[in-house]
């Protein structure tokens, strides 16, 4: 009888520590870093208010106004590559690493001396580490590559301010 409680007590510490590590990463998100440039591409977003005026000889309504203030061009493509990919490795990517690094560091600890789980703990701690050297390394060649290109740091891209 006091086994299964204990086995049911384990259990339940387990599940309760999955679930804080999973959702307590997203108490700590104070800024929308999509939203910071009022979306995902910072153009085509606002139009000029419209003018409605009326001939008085004529009576003929016409609108004026209505056009787009900031028009898309080619920079903008490349700002919207570049807030994907941050998006995909600061929103996506650095969590779900962080949730199987607490999965690997369970692992580890209640291996209980055997091996193969040792083993398998070890496997997915230095999965996650070249995981994340390889998305690091698509972000820094990405963020090199727009600065190649010349996108201002204007048009909603900045790395850490080095490009003008």
């Amino acid at each position: 009888m006091a086994s299964s409680q204990s086995i049911n007590l384990k259990k339940f510490i387990i599940v309760s520590l999955l679930i804080f590590t999973i959702f307590a990463p997203s108490l700590s998100f104070a800024k929308d870093p999509v939203s910071e440039n009022g979306g995902l591409v910072p153009c085509g977003t606002e139009k000029s208010e419209l003018v409605t005026s009326e001939d008085p000889v004529t009576h003929k309504i016409t609108q004026t106004g209505g056009e787009i203030k900031v028009p898309c061009t080619f920079d903008h493509i490349l700002v919207l590559i570049n807030n994907i990919i941050n998006f995909l490795l600061f929103v996506i990517a650095i969590p779900i690493a962080a949730v199987m690094f607490c999965y690997a560091g369970f692992l580890m600890i209640f291996s209980g001396g055997e091996a193969s789980a040792r083993t398998k703990a070890k496997g997915i701690f230095w999965n996650v580490v070249f995981g994340l050297v390889i998305a690091a390394g698509a972000w820094a060649i990405m963020h090199t590559l727009l600065g190649i290109i010349g996108v201002k740091k204007g048009d909603g891209y900045n790395w850490f301010g080095l490009f003008n």
